[in-house]
């Protein structure tokens, strides 16, 4: 047994195992399925920094004050950072959900999911809130949000369906 077989083998403390034994694996050249993987822990782990970053982005509203000096603007920089910072979650699982399709090899169905996330839903839903219903900025920026959560949702719903493990590389 090699140095670095034993020093694999021994965790450095007794909550550390897996970690070790991830690297003893990957030392071995077993297989490890990763894609098997529990979908709520990696949404757990991705929801703590997002919502750090939603109270630092409500910060930076208040931030703004110091760099813009036109009392016009303010407030719409201000919504806007609010809208983006609820939106950050389902933007964050989308990013997720739709890199795991990179990932495993396919690349077709993150361009089609985003195409039609972007230029079919987002851009007329944009124009519709904006325009149409008189909600202005605060419409194009709903617009953002509602979208990203669109395209989070049909990431779920396709990952779900399993086509891309038939995807080779």
């Amino acid at each position: 047994m090699s140095v670095l077989e034993t020093t694999a083998q021994q965790p450095v403390d007794g909550g550390s195992s897996g970690f070790w034994s991830s690297v003893r694996e990957a030392l071995r050249g077993s297989h490890q399925d990763y894609t098997q993987g529990n979908l709520n822990r990696a949404i757990l782990l991705l929801a703590i920094p997002m919502v750090l970053e939603m109270v630092l982005e409500s910060l930076f509203a208040v931030v703004d004050v110091f760099f813009v000096d036109d009392p016009v603007v303010l407030p719409i920089a201000a919504l806007a950072l609010r809208t983006f910072s609820c939106g950050n979650v389902g933007y964050a699982y989308g990013m997720v959900m739709l890199q795991a399709f990179n990932g495993a090899g396919d690349t077709l169905t993150p361009t089609i999911v985003n195409f039609f996330g972007f230029w079919v839903l987002e851009l007329p839903l944009a124009w519709w809130l904006a325009v149409g219903l008189h909600l202005r900025a605060e419409g194009a920026f709903l617009s953002i949000v509602i979208s990203e959560c669109a395209i989070a949702a049909a990431g779920v719903v396709l990952f779900r369906r399993g086509r891309w493990k038939r995807q080779q590389i």
